[in-house]
């Protein structure tokens, strides 16, 4: 259990656990309409106007997780496909793109302590950037 996402559980669809060895994968689909919310919620919060993105939709996701028999996630894997539309604000044309996103990650040493050593800040300087 890493604590690190909340997810609400409605979004997740078809979830299957099968067996690998003593590991466990958890499959899952997630609901393209829920998904699609959250991102419509996401992208009112940042800089983007809405004449620069006019449509962004989640066709599909899934993924999966592996478990340990200590119930460490050692391997994860999420697929998404996004489709938008870009609008040019001064010419006002637009442009469609469609977006697949993979991301496969292993962890290693799961279950062990992690130490970040950050870089020593002297003779920087802060920038305001507002």
């Amino acid at each position: 259990n890493t604590g690190a996402v909340d997810v609400n559980l409605a979004m997740m669809r078809n979830m299957k656990i099968s067996q690998d060895g003593a590991n466990s994968i958890l499959t899952y689909g997630m609901s393209d309409e829920l998904l699609n919310e959250y991102a419509q919620v996401a992208l009112a919060q940042t800089e983007t106007s809405a004449e620069e993105l006019s449509s962004y939709t989640v066709n599909s996701a899934s993924g999966s997780l592996t478990v340990d028999p200590n119930g460490h996630i050692i391997q994860e894997q999420v697929y998404m496909d996004m489709s938008m539309t870009v609008v040019d604000t001064e010419s006002g044309t637009t442009s469609d793109a469609q977006c697949i996103v993979y991301v496969g990650c292993d962890y290693k040493n799961p279950g062990q302590t992690v130490r970040v050593t950050f870089p020593s800040k002297d003779g920087y300087t802060d920038v305001n950037t507002q």
